[in-house]
């Protein structure tokens, strides 16, 4: 359970990160096109984006792909390896 939820809990902070991402990226594109005239599209149902629907779609699928190996990395790397700054061991001075 504890492993589950660890794992959608990280995929959710790669779709948080990948909206960041995509809203940069909108930023620079509109920026980039302010003299000629910009497509919009709504592929996701609400809302209004510049960016083709392809970029749409692949931000999103990396994100998602990317938690989910976050996820996974992160857990082996706290929970089986026990790396992590609570084991970290103390030089006496």
């Amino acid at each position: 359970m504890k492993k589950t939820l660890y794992i959608i809990l990280s995929t959710v902070l790669g779709i948080i990160v990948s909206f960041l991402f995509h809203a940069i990226i909108e930023y620079i594109f509109i920026r980039s096109t302010e003299d000629s005239a910009i497509t919009w599209n709504s592929s996701f149902g609400i809302g209004s984006c510049a960016l083709p629907e392809w970029l749409q779609y692949s931000l999103l699928g990396i994100g998602i792909v990317s938690g989910i190996i976050v996820g996974f990395c992160w857990w082996n790397i706290v929970y089986i390896q026990k790396r992590h700054w609570r084991n970290k061991k103390h030089k006496a001075d």
